[in-house]
């Protein structure tokens, strides 16, 4: 349930597991423990459909959505998936085998087929074909179980291939078409005691690098797959060939870590237990061909703390024609959006809207701008409680009561008349007088020549 805390903002009342991006409709679909699935504009952060009870009495375990953007897959407790629109409604319910497993943790969509993953050595396939019928049941797999350990993760590898990752960390790239094991790849060459096995191999994420066309069959050169897992560790392979080609401690004595790639492949955000967030540029990292393992981390790009718990999964928002941003959900029951520098836009559930198009940043000072100032967002509010998001009332301890300019709802050029700082010794004496209390705003008003305070929206 959520914590019992009332000065935090709630996207839903039980811990998030998921979180996708759809950019057709440039909307965030979130889902939590509790069965509830929301929809959400990205521009604004309006919810605009809210689902609940999606599996009965079951919980929510993972949400995933497919390449063309028209399909929702929900797994849960009770072993089914179930398929939804974008309009929110149910299309088909996956029914895996009796006793094969409980809990779903990844659905991988392949062209023809749907693979469920979750709680065994192998997993359920339903085929496209029998998709007719409202409830769907398994379809036949040739092959017997071939991983040693649990399966919990996976990836297809067009144009006939999937690839599956279990806890032991070992990855196995199946022909789709056969149904029978093409190869394997492993990332130690000695068997390790379980323990350390368990702490350092075990896989979460696996993620194929599409953008990188140009490693194919028989190339061995260049990595084209990337996962992450067990204490931090992200690492890049080639899955035709089936070597490592670089590993790097992403989060260092972090029992396990989630990630995303960004569709150019040219960022890696990563994300773990602890909340916090690493976003890395791998547009060049991997790609040369040499006979020993890349070791080095790429470089980094901006690091900060997103959540007070574990992050359960961190997804880029690439808006066609605007600035990418990332949205990250949580065990504590919230969903945040986030700029690639690491400045928080806002929380979905918030009671007030934002403005994407309205924020400008001006880098050079490490700072962030707005041409309209938003006003500060409702504590205690949740979006079950409250999906209109109506009012808002400012904090009781703000130290901005009674200061003159404390209409937030003033832009910030009426505050300022040109709405232009003229100085680097003006911008220092703003940040003197400001004590900014909440990552979400940065507020600064100019009143008078002895009072200068200015609103600053932190992006």
């Amino acid at each position: 349930m959520r914590p019992d805390i009332t000065d935090r903002i709630f996207t839903h009342d039980t811990p998030v597991v998921g979180v996708v991006y759809n950019p057709t409709f440039n909307q965030i679909v979130t889902v939590c423990q509790g069965g509830k699935m929301a929809y959400w504009l990205v521009e604004s952060g309006q919810r605009i459909k809210n689902i609940t009870n999606c599996h009965g009495d079951a919980e929510i375990t993972c949400l995933s959505q497919d390449s063309t953007f028209t399909r929702l897959y929900t797994g849960s407790t009770n072993g089914t998936v179930k398929v939804w629109d974008m309009n929110g409604h149910c299309q088909h319910t996956l029914v895996c085998s009796k006793n094969s497993f409980l809990d779903v943790t990844q659905v991988v969509i392949l062209k023809r087929a749907v693979i469920v993953i979750g709680g065994s050595k192998h997993f359920t396939v339903f085929k496209m074909t029998n998709f007719n019928d409202h409830f769907v049941y398994p379809s036949e797999w040739k092959s017997p179980p071939q991983h040693r350990d649990d399966v919990v993760a996976g990836c297809p590898l067009p144009p006939h291939s999937l690839i599956t990752g279990s806890y032991d960390g070992e990855l196995i790239v199946w022909n789709t078409n056969s149904d029978l094991v093409s190869r394997r790849m492993n990332q130690r060459t000695t068997k390790n005691t379980e323990t350390y096995s368990e702490m350092l191999y075990n896989i979460s994420r696996v993620v194929l690098l599409t953008a990188r066309s140009s490693i194919k069959s028989g190339s061995t050169k260049g990595a084209n797959i990337v996962t992450c897992g067990g204490n931090g560790y992200v690492r890049f392979w080639n899955a035709y060939e089936c070597i490592l080609i670089g590993e790097f401690a992403a989060h260092p004595k972090v029992s396990s870590i989630v990630m995303a790639v960004d569709p150019l492949n040219e960022k890696l955000a990563t994300a773990d237990v602890e909340g916090n967030v690493k976003l890395w540029n791998i547009a060049t990292y991997c790609l040369s061909e040499g006979s020993e393992k890349c070791m080095y981390a790429p470089p980094l790009i901006s690091q900060w703390n997103a959540h007070l718990d574990l992050i359960t999964d961190v997804v880029f928002c690439v808006r066609p024609e605007k600035r990418n941003v990332l949205a990250t959900s949580s065990s504590d029951c919230s969903v945040c959006l986030w700029s690639l520098e690491g400045h928080r836009l806002g929380i979905f559930g918030q009671a007030d809207r934002w403005k994407l198009d309205s924020f400008q940043r001006d880098t050079s000072k490490d700072s962030v701008f707005s041409q309209e100032v938003l006003p500060e967002p409702a504590l205690e509010r949740s979006s079950e409680e409250d999906s209109k998001g109506i009012g808002s009332a400012v904090d009781n301890d703000s130290p901005f009561i009674g200061l003159a300019g404390e209409d937030f709802a003033l832009g910030i050029k009426n505050v300022l008349g040109d709405g232009k700082i003229h100085s680097e010794e003006d911008l220092q004496r703003i940040r003197d007088r400001l004590a900014v209390w909440d990552q979400t705003i940065m507020v600064s008003l100019l009143a008078t020549t002895s009072r200068i305070v200015l609103m600053l929206p932190n992006i």
